[in-house]
Order: structure tokens, then sequence, then C-alpha cells
């Protein structure tokens, strides 16, 4: 039994040993022996979670003892040790304890936030807390906001160079992300280095000297080249021709572009010295890549005094904010009443709370930070009061979340001789405490802090089965070289597998009674979607937020059919996911059913009636209406589904009622909660519903203070430590309870080093807590790290051998081999290792394991809008071409042509600017409809004569659809101020349209004959001339395609007025190459030619056409035509003509192709 005096009692009990319950028992003996009311006991725990269960259990507990003594029939052994060792009287004890009852309402069970809230609103004046302030968790959009406002003062508005650097290196915008991260967990820590004092001035006068130096550079390039190596990137800089060579253009180029500082890295010291040929290594390198050097470490210095500003603005900046919206945050209650106390000269206000509490329990205290330790012992450490510290360093797993294993270490320096340790395990088997024993005790780097000490534990139980702790280790027939992403997949198939087999095999066995855990939410989702392949239906525990689920995928194709109602393909996009049930045959029957009327009818109805309508309520009808309920319901996979849909109506019903917005705006605001990968709020977190008979997969984090009949951790072997670039997070060694953030850390550098330690420490702390959450089973897969690419053997492999020894396997190859030996050696009585050949795995066959409802074939989400198909009456482009690259067609596959952007549909593919160009580019932006998007919201906003703005319609163009990319954004902007700039043919320019004088996406519509394919195919072949090519014509197969039509539609993205004429213009995102000389007029009739864009324009200009007879009945249409423009968006050149194309049909062309349309 664990002494009681007053004093700091520092409690260590490592997994299984009973924590909660000993705190109980001590509560239960302060009653009792000490007589202190419940009332005057504080307990401090760290979730809301824990909070609820200790107050349940306090309770409980004192109802048991209290009745146990009124019948005076104590069976409880430690409530009879109490009452023997105090020489309380039963009458006595039972008095005390039923006054704790009946006061119990008044106790403090609390976590630090809830506790800190308390004291501040007893000490409400002194701490300047308005009474009425909310708390509320910050916002990570308000946080991102500020960035952006800092960056744009500091960055955007005071260095043009520094604005292309900070554009063209991610590193330094994740550094300005990852220090506000780290500094909201970790306030107290210092940062390093100190800033260095920049002239920002001097930038513009280094650039013009390095210009200066490149041209010099270029002038001796036949002398350089044959020393350099013909593969190095500087040898090929320096060999480009001349009139698309970009150090040339770098040189004479007056505003520097974000591609230029890319290019400099090329012309660095370090490329240099990689580039020349070992025959040559002790040429002197050109004074040029001095300069450039110079130049980027005083950009990165002013960096890295950026961010060092940033954080103490961004603080002061949140401070203003919260008070302007009169709100607080958690970490606000902690640190305003830090704040409060240190500036109580005289105690009062301690000795005011410290007064209301006779004794202090913390739990889980290695999971404390700094400024909670300083509050606690300022308030109860005085040695007056019972203040015990209950908790496990080798189970600190949580310094994501603020919190500081060096504060338990100043606890334990603190508390002198007062140290207890709990060594017996109630809860895991002998075989498993033996396992985890010989695994620790044998490990050369211990926990890889020298603090942390482990001590083996002891059993308490006599199983009926005592399994071993067993490790399954992969083994593949072909040493092929493994991703990350291969050792994931690979060991979620592998685990999934086994499981499978297990449940067929063993018919009495109970899949509820397992659980895996990861240590990453994606593991959770690889491991999730391979059970479901298996017929294992899973339930994820996580912190996963219900942002990163499908299901916002399902609601933002409703919110916009609720926003376009009309628009078909959205609408019947709508119908194919899972919320409507509806199949492609379904929508491909002649007539609709009466079902999917019902659903249309109520998406108008719903979108008329928006602003006067509640979300949840109309979400709830929409589900009673297409039975998404039960449909869902059948299918286990639908259950989670269900869930997170519902849960989502209510976070976007708490939105719609926070501002008056529209379905456009809740689709941007569920996107940007998207993109911010938000959990930080417990109702952000997906929930569950059920999870009986299911196997849970759970974070290791989340699985702290649970236990599990069977525990499987398949990624263990994923753990492994990478250095950040950006800033090293670490303890001073001088000042071991001093926290540094260190923004520049160097490779092999002390900082980079004592980061890694750490990590590492962290690491072994989480496989300890996985491997003891068990209580029969535990299943640990290994990974064959000698195929991983990563040269850093895993945390686990280091924990087996000790660092030194496991990187020595690494490097020569047979890791494996020794990791297998090590436990091989190990308490073979307590663990078990077995391979497992892969190809075992890959041959299983698919295990059905439960039922599946007719509804759970899977659809990827979101469904595209142009996936579903239409009804035969409308014709499009899009149809038409599609028809004309196959022999036949399925008549029903006819869809609408909608003002979305098609072309590079094949998905979002990022341009490799290792190899095609330098630094962010027009033709680095990614290929696919998104790039598209984002250029075409830029010009329906921008005014064409109003170059001054250009720059804040990009940026908006940018955030507007969630773009990402904004290093990008200045090339983007520089190109399209070109792009109204240059001539188009020797007609004009755009710069030269009014916005009077333009119309944005003209849709059309007009009647056609039935079947007018082969009617299109014989005007084009008779009366077509060049630029449109006949081989083009000659590979329609438009002849060979009956289709029954009655409308034609579609729409253009720009029609303009010039000087008494009217020209089509189409904006192409297409990715054609790298260099401007891959948009000649050669390369654009390829292009024309390959993706039908011929057909295209030609009945864009049938559509002109009709409107120019109706617009002038009496004159003739085609002097008012101008022709057709199609502009290559990444080929524009402000010197030339490359990536313009033009067209006039001929009027007999026009002629044909509409009374083709027409029919006879």
């Amino acid at each position: 039994m664990i002494a009681i005096s007053k004093g700091v009692t520092l409690i260590e009990a490592s997994a299984g040993t009973g924590k909660t319950y000993t705190l109980c028992q001590i509560i239960l003996r302060l009653i009792i022996s000490e007589n202190i009311p419940i009332d005057r006991i504080l307990a401090i725990t760290f979730t809301q979670a824990a909070t609820e269960e200790l107050n349940s259990r306090i309770r409980n507990l004192l109802r048991d003892s209290l009745e146990q003594i009124e019948s005076q029939n104590i069976t409880d052994e430690s409530l009879q040790n109490i009452l023997e060792q105090s020489s309380i009287e039963a009458l006595v004890a039972g008095q005390r304890l039923n006054n704790s009852l009946q006061l119990f309402d008044e106790a403090t069970i609390a976590t630090i936030h809830g506790f800190c809230k308390r004291c501040l609103e007893t000490l409400s004046l002194e701490s300047g807390v308005p009474f009425d302030a909310a708390l509320e968790p910050i916002d990570d959009e308000l946080i991102s906001q500020l960035k952006d406002e800092f960056i744009r003062i500091h960055i955007l508005e005071r260095s043009h160079l520094l604005t292309l650097a900070y554009h063209s290196t991610p590193r330094y915008s994740k550094k300005f992300k990852t220090v506000a991260k780290e500094s909201a967990s970790h306030p107290y820590a210092r940062i390093r280095p100190e800033p260095q004092t920049v002239d920002y001035g001097l930038f513009e006068t280094a650039f013009d000297d390095i210009q200066n130096g490149v041209e010099s550079l270029l002038d001796r390039a036949v002398e350089l080249i044959p020393l350099l190596k013909a593969n190095s990137r500087l040898a090929k800089r320096l060999s480009e021709p001349s009139e698309s060579n970009q150090l040339a253009s770098l040189a004479h180029r007056n505003c520097p572009l974000v591609e230029d500082l890319k290019l400099l890295e090329d012309l660095s010291l370090s490329s240099w010295l990689k580039a020349v040929k070992k025959a040559h290594k002790d040429l002197d390198p050109p004074k040029v890549t001095m300069a450039i050097d110079l130049f980027l470490a005083q950009i990165g210095n002013a960096i890295d005094g950026l961010v060092w500003e940033y954080r103490e603005w961004l603080f002061r900046l949140l401070s203003q904010e919260k008070e302007r919206r009169n709100i607080v945050s958690f970490n606000d209650l902690i640190h305003l009443l830090h704040k409060t106390l240190r500036s109580d000269t005289d105690a009062s206000l301690a000795e005011l709370i410290s007064n209301q509490y006779d004794a202090a329990l913390v739990d889980e205290f290695q999971d404390t930070d700094p400024i909670q330790y300083e509050i606690i012992q300022h308030l109860f450490g005085d040695g007056s009061k019972f203040l015990f510290y209950i908790g496990d360093p080798k189970q600190a797993i949580y310094r994501f979340r603020g919190a500081d294993i060096f504060a338990y270490f100043k606890a334990t320096d603190d508390s002198g001789e007062r140290l207890t340790q709990l060594s017996k395990n109630y809860r895991s088997t002998p075989n498993l405490i033996s396992a985890v024993n010989a695994i620790f005790s044998s490990s050369i780097d211990g926990f890889g802090i020298d603090r942390i000490r482990f001590s083996p534990s002891d059993s308490s139980k006599t199983p009926d089965s005592d399994r071993r702790l067993q490790f399954l280790a992969i083994e593949f027939n072909r040493p092929e070289a493994k991703t990350r992403a291969n050792l994931a997949a690979d060991l979620a198939r592998a685990s999934a597998t086994q499981l499978a087999k297990r449940i067929k095999n063993e018919p009495n066995f109970d899949p509820g009674k397992v659980a895996f855990l990861v240590s990453k939410n994606q593991e959770a989702d690889i491991l999730h979607r391979e059970l479901a392949l298996k017929g294992i239906d899973s339930i994820i525990r996580s912190d996963k937020s219900v942002f990163q689920t499908d299901s916002v995928d399902i609601v933002l194709q409703l919110l916009g059919a609720v926003a376009h109602p009309s628009r078909q393909s959205i609408v019947k996009a709508l119908l194919l996911t899972p919320i409507c049930g509806k199949s492609w045959n379904d929508l491909l029957n002649e007539g609709a059913s009466e079902e999917i009327h019902k659903i249309l009818d109520f998406i108008h109805q719903w979108s008329s009636e928006w602003y006067s309508s509640d979300f949840d309520t109309q979400f709830q009808k929409f589900l009673a209406l297409t039975g998404a309920e039960n449909r869902l319901l059948e299918n286990p996979e639908g259950e989670r589904l269900y869930t997170d849909l519902c849960q989502l109506s209510e976070l976007l019903q708490s939105e719609a009622i926070s501002r008056l917005t529209s379905p456009s705006h809740l689709s941007n605001w569920l996107n940007s909660m998207r993109e911010e990968n938000v959990s930080n709020r417990e109702d952000w977190q997906s929930r569950l519903r059920s999870d009986e008979g299911k196997p849970q997969i759970i974070t290791i984090h989340k699985s702290k203070g649970l236990q599990f009949p069977i525990v499987i951790c398949p990624f263990l072997s994923g753990l492994r430590t990478k250095p950040s670039k950006e800033l090293a997070l670490y303890h001073d060694s001088n000042s071991p309870d001093s926290l540094v953030i260190d923004l520049n850390p160097q490779g092999d550098s002390s900082a980079t080093i004592k980061s890694e330690n750490e990590e590492y420490a962290e690491h072994l702390r989480l496989i300890y807590v996985a491997l003891t959450r068990a209580a029969t089973e535990c299943l640990v897969y290994l990974y064959p790290e000698d195929q991983l690419r990563d040269r850093e053997p895993s945390s686990i492999s280091r924990l087996f051998l000790g660092t030194e020894n496991a990187r020595a396997a690494r490097a020569n190859k047979n890791l494996a081999l020794s990791v297998a030996a090590k436990l091989g050696s190990l308490q073979p009585e307590a663990i078990d290792f077995e391979t497992l050949r892969f190809a075992d795995v890959e041959s299983e066959d698919t295990l059905v394991i439960q039922k599946r409802s007719s509804h759970s074939n899977p659809r990827s989400l979101p469904i595209p809008v142009n996936a579903s198909p239409m009804e035969k009456r409308v014709l499009s482009f899009s149809t038409i071409t599609r028809i004309a690259s196959f022999e036949s067609i399925d008549a029903a596959e006819i869809e609408f042509d909608e003002p979305d952007i098609q072309e590079d549909s094949e998905g979002i593919e990022i341009v490799d600017s290792r190899e095609k160009s330098i630094g962010p580019s027009i033709f680095t932006l990614p290929k696919g409809a998104i790039t598209g998007n984002l250029l075409h919201a830029i010009l329906e906003s921008i005014d064409f004569q109003d170059q001054d703005a250009i720059q804040d319609k990009v940026e908006q163009a940018f955030h507007k659809i969630q773009f990402g990319n904004e290093d990008h954004l200045p090339a983007v902007a520089a190109h399209i101020r070109s792009l109204l700039t240059i001539p188009l043919g020797q007609r004009f320019s755009l710069s030269h349209i009014s916005s009077q004088n333009r119309v944005a996406e003209l849709e059309f519509a007009f009647p056609t004959s039935d079947n007018p394919l082969p009617r299109i195919a014989r005007a084009l072949r008779d009366h077509a001339s060049l630029p449109i090519t006949k081989s083009w014509i000659d590979s329609l197969s438009l002849e060979r395609a009956p289709i029954r039509s009655s409308y034609l539609r579609g729409f253009i993205d720009l029609v303009i007025y010039f000087q008494g004429q009217f020209y089509i213009l189409d904006w192409k995102s297409n990715f054609l190459g790298n260099k401007i000389s891959d948009y000649n007029k050669s390369a654009l009739v390829d292009e024309m030619e390959g993706s039908d864009y011929f057909l295209q324009y030609c009945l864009y200009a049938v559509a002109l056409k009709r409107y120019l007879e109706r617009k002038y009945p009496t004159d003739e249409y085609y002097q008012y035509f101008g022709g057709a423009f199609y502009l290559f968006i990444r080929g524009i050149n402000p010197h030339g003509q490359e990536g313009i194309f033009f067209d006039r049909p001929n009027r007999e062309l026009l002629d044909a192709l509409d009374e083709a349309l027409a029919g006879p």
C-alpha cells in the first residue's frame, strides 16, 4: 500500500499495473484516514473521457465501500487494510464516506483545462478574462488568414526578390506553418538561431551582380562545357540553344521571375563541384557561384528572421482577434492562469485557490508540460498539501500535442525520495509480460533517454491460455526495391489475409476481440480497405476528421446540385452516389422512374427555398426521400458512411446558422476544412455508430489507457525517424528543461541529431504502448527492411539491435537476419518468431465473411459530372468527338456539353520540374482539369483593360477553387499579363477589348435534325480547307454512327466584338511541352487534330452564324464573322505567335454544316 503523507509523491505506474485503481484507492484513503471530504480533493486528468470514467469509478468505489461498512460485511481487502491501518472505527468511516457521497457533485474531477477555467472564474477580475467570454478552439482558418496577412505585409510588399524566393521555395512556406504549429503546442520554447540583421535593399543590387556574372559565365560556355560532366545540370544549362537559353534570359531580364531563383541553384558552388570532372576538380569555380551562394544565404537568413518575427506577431494578433471576438481558447486557460499566478507577488491569489483543496492528484502526469507543472507546483507544492503525481514516462507519447517528458523529469527531481513504482501487471498474460520484459531489458538503447529506466513487471494472472508474443516476418521471393507505400500496402494485405484465414478456420473466433494498432490515420484507411476486400467489416477509432471521409465528396455533390438544380450532369452525378443509390441503368431508361422525379423535384424546391429553410432538416428529408438510411445500413461499410453524413449535416447546419450563407459558401467552407485536415475539435472527429462483433482499428495514441483481448500491430516496421528540413525540436543539453525550436538545422548538426534522438525516443515509447495493450494475444508484423529504399532502419529494429548495430546491419543488407537472430535468442518460451511468404498472401482467395447488400458495389468518389449517361435528345461536341473516336457507341451515351474544363481530364499530373523546367512556371502547373478551371476562373473575372487588378484577381482565383500550388502565383499573374498584351495575329490584343465587348461562357442551343452526324462528315469532306487537315477528316467515324438527337447544345468560352466583327476565343490549358517551341504552329495543328478541336470551333461557328443572322437579318452574316482563336495558354510567347491558333472557316463550310444540322 502506498504511503500517504503531505508533500509531493510521485507514482510511476507501468502499463497494466492498475494506475486508475491506485488513484481511486488513494482518494478512498484520504477520505477515510485523513478525513478529507471529496469536495476538498482535486483530481486532474488529461481527457474528458478519462474524467468521466474517473468520476464514475470514484463514485462507485465510495458507494460500494459504504455498503460494505453498513452491512458489516467487508469483503474488499483494500478497504479492510485502510480501516486497520488508520484505526478508524467503521461507523466513523461510514459517516465520512456518506458525507463525501452527499458532496460528490461538488467534487473537482476535471481536465487540466477544466481546472484552469474554474480557477480563472474565481480570479476573473485579477486575470482580466471577461465574464462572458466563450470557450472555443482556435480556428485553423483564422491562423491561416493571419499568416497570409503577415506574408503580404512583410514579404510581398517589402521585396520583389524575397517574394519570388518565398513562392519558389516550398520549404519557406512550410517553415511558417510549422513554426506556428509548434509554437502553439510549445509556447515556452526558445527559437534558434538568433535572427541576423538583413538589408533588404541589397537584394536587388546583389541580383544585378549575379546577372552580370551569369552573362560572363555564358561568355565562357565554350571553354567550360568540355570540363563539365555531360549529364550535369550546369552543363545542360550552358549547352542550351541561344534562342531558348534560360540563363541568357535570366541575365537580360529587367524584372526577375520565380523560375530565375530556382535556376540559380544550378549555378551554386555545390552544383559546380558536382558538375566539374574529376580531372579538373582543382579548377577555380566561376565567381558568380560564390555570389549566388551569398545571395541565397541572405535570402534564407531573411526568411528565418521573418519566421522569428512571425511567431511573436502571430501571438499578438491572435490575442487581439480573440479579444475582439470575446473568445478564449483552451490553451489560453492554462497560459492566463500561469501568467496571473506569476504576477501574484504576495501569493494571495494562489492562496485563494489552494485553500479550496487539501489534496491534489494529477493523473497521466507524463503528458504534462512545464507550464502545467508550474501551475500545480505553485498551488500545491509547498508541502502543506497532499500532492500525488501519477504517470509513466515510458508512455509519454503526446509530444505533438505539447506534452513534454522533461517536465516529468523535473517533478522526479523535485519529489526527492518520494517515488513509488507499481510493477504488478493485472492486464496481460505471463508470457506477454515476459516477452515485453525481455525485449526492453535487453535493448542497448533502452528508451533512448537515460532518465527513463525500464523495470520488469510481474504477472498477477494464471490464465487458461498463455500465448506467446508473436512476430511474423514477411518474406518476398524476389529482392525488388520497396517504398514506404509498398510497406503499408503489403503489411495491410498480409494482416487482413491472416485474420480472414483465422475467422474461416476457427468457427468460434470472435473478430470483435481484435484491435489493430496503427500509428497514422493513413494506415488505418489502407487497412480498413484491405479488410473490406476480405469481407471483414471493421471500425476505425481515431481522431480522424470527418472532413477527411468520403462523405465530404457526397455532400459537396449534393450542394452542387442544390446550387445548380438545372444542371443535369451535376444532378445525375449525385444520383449515382451511395446517398441516392441509383445505377447507370436507372439513368439510361427511356423514362425516369417516379422516385428519380421526386428527387429532382425536391432538389429544385430545396434550391428555391434555401434561405428560408434549415439545412439539417432538409438534409434529413432528403435522406428519407432517397431511402439512404435503410439502404446504407444493409451494407457494413455503409454504416460508417451514413454516420459521417449525419455528422457533416450537423456541422454544416452550425456553419449555416452562423452567417447568411449560400450552397456555394458551404461548399467552399467544406473544401477549406478538408484542405486543413482539421481534427482538433471533438465534434469534428468521425463518430462511431456500432462496433459489435467487428475488429477495431485504432491509433496507438488513442489506445493508450485501453486494453484489448487480441492486439495486432501491422505497421511498427514503418516507424522510422526522418529529420525535418524546416526545423528541429529538441531540449538544450545545457538546460534540459528548455525546449528549443531550431529554424535552420543543418545536416548532421547537433540540433538535427538531438531532434532525431528525441523523435526516436518517442517511437520507442509508442512501441512500448502498442506491445502492452493486449490481454491475451499480441501479433506484430515485421517487414524486410533490406528491400526498402530508405537506408535508415526502423525504430523497432533499432530497439531490438541497438542503433549502431541496426545501421551497420542495414548497410550490409542483413538487417532482417539480424532481427530474426535477436528475437530467436530472447525468451523462446515467451516469444514466437515466424516468417510469412508474401506469395502465400497474394494467392489467398478472397474470403466472403459477411454478407453485403446489393448496393455495396464501390464507386469512387466524387462522381464526375460527365460520368453519368444522359438522354438521347441532346447533342454536344463532347458526344460527337467520342463517337468520332470509336467504331460504334451506345446511343444512350449522349450527354450535355457543360462549361467545365475537359481537356487533360485524365486527372492531375505534376510536371517534374527537375527534368522539364526550373522552378514554378506556367509549364510546371499541374496537368489536368484543375489548371484549366483556374485559368478559366481568372480570365472570366479580370477586366482585360485593367492590368493593375490582375494580381488580386489571380490570388482570388487560386483561393476560390482551392488550387494550392501558390508558389506558381507570380508566374501565372505574369503570364496572364503577357496574354492580354500580345497581338492576336495582326488584328488586336485582348487589352483592346472592353468588358462591354465580350461575353464569357456563351451558351447556345438550337434544334437539329435526326441523325445529323453523317451529314456533318460529308460537309467537312466537301468544303473544309486548311488548316483543317484531310487526315483528320478521313479519321472521323461519324457516318457509321446513327444517333437520334433533337438539340445541339454547348458553351463558348468567349465571344468578343472588335471593329465590327465577332470572334470566338477558346482557352486551352493543354500541356504540349515545357518549351515555347513546343507550341509552334505545327504543334498546334497536331493538337487541334488530335483533340478534335477542328470540329469544336466549326460547331461554335455555326452557333455564332445563327446568332449573326438573327442580329443582322438584312446583311451578309459572313462579313461580321471574324473567325476563331484557340489560345494554348501555356505556350503564349510575348515575343512571338506561339500558342495562338486561328482559323476563319470559309462560308461554304459554315453553310453546309448549318444545313447538315438542320436536315433535309
